[in-house]
């Protein structure tokens, strides 16, 4: 009988993807009744809203007067809006959406930690490790929980740190 031989980036990335999986798993059960929401990230999703409504990138003032949104960050509710023109309720776009960066996060992060790591045996379980205490750190699950911009924020500065 022949043997498969995998090759040797199979384990770590297949590793990654679990820790990614479950990552996924732990934002969609934070958040099962939606996205933790207050001022600013109303502010988000009213914007989102304002922009397939076909309004522009802003929100009304307590005046009535349409402002561009000048003080926010724009990428988040541009996001929102692109996923929303599926036809899922921005609400929900969030969560998903957060789920994902949340998963997609502690991918990077094991990524890096390959990366950084010797070549070794031990490279797996220096993996394993970072990847579970993002997975399980309280400070990042409350972050990914909201519908604000941070995770997205940390999810491309990850990102820019891998490619570089």
């Amino acid at each position: 009988m022949r043997q498969i031989k995998l090759p040797s980036w199979f384990l770590p990335i297949g590793l990654l993807g679990v820790c990614g999986l479950l990552a996924i798993t732990v934002i969609a059960y934070a958040t099962q009744w939606g996205p933790v929401i207050f001022s600013d990230a109303a502010g988000y999703i009213t914007i989102g809203r304002n922009i397939l409504a076909g309004k522009g990138i802003g929100g009304f003032n307590a005046s009535g007067r349409f402002d561009l949104l000048t003080y926010q960050p724009p990428l988040y509710p541009i996001l929102l809006a692109s996923l929303g023109l599926l036809g899922a309720d921005l609400v929900d776009v969030a969560r998903w959406l957060n789920a994902a960066l949340f998963g997609l996060t502690v991918f990077l992060a094991g990524i890096i930690s390959l990366r950084l790591s010797p070549r070794c045996s031990i490279a797996i379980i220096l993996t394993a490790a970072v990847c579970g205490v993002a997975l399980c750190s309280p400070v990042l699950i409350g972050l990914y929980s909201t519908a604000m911009s941070e995770p997205t924020f940390i999810f491309f500065s990850l990102l820019g740190m891998v490619l570089l």
